[in-house]
């Protein structure tokens, strides 16, 4: 679990805290409190089998999504917030050209949010 600093108090609370009390119990998961991307270059991620994408930015989510795609393990799946929105072009067209040359779908939720399970192929 990345926790990026501009999300780290909201309304006063710590919200880290919080995040590293739910995830304790998960031996495998590693919290790191920074910004994104940048957290992503001091941290080992090998193996991914969830991906949550909300950083309300083409640019970053798109560095993110560059440095961790090959960890994300077949069956793996990429779940993303605000896909389907029309206030978010950049982000909607910029998801699609990067899931064109990985030769994935996404599929629109009811929701809005977008899902990518990857393939043994991709």
């Amino acid at each position: 679990m990345l926790c990026s600093s501009q999300c780290i108090k909201i309304k006063g609370i710590d919200v880290y805290d919080i995040a590293k009390r739910n995830y304790s119990r998960f031996l495998n998961a590693s919290r790191v409190k920074g910004a994104l991307p940048q957290t992503l270059e001091v941290t080992a991620i090998e193996k991914i089998s969830h991906l949550s994408m909300d950083l309300n930015s083409a640019r970053y989510e798109k560095e993110c999504i560059v440095r961790v795609s090959d960890g994300i393990v077949p069956g793996g799946h990429i779940v993303l917030e605000d896909y389907a929105f029309k206030d978010l072009g950049e982000q909607y067209d910029m998801r699609n050209e990067s899931t064109a040359k990985r030769a994935l779908m996404v599929l629109i939720l009811p929701t809005g949010k977008g899902l990518i399970v990857k393939h043994k192929l991709s």
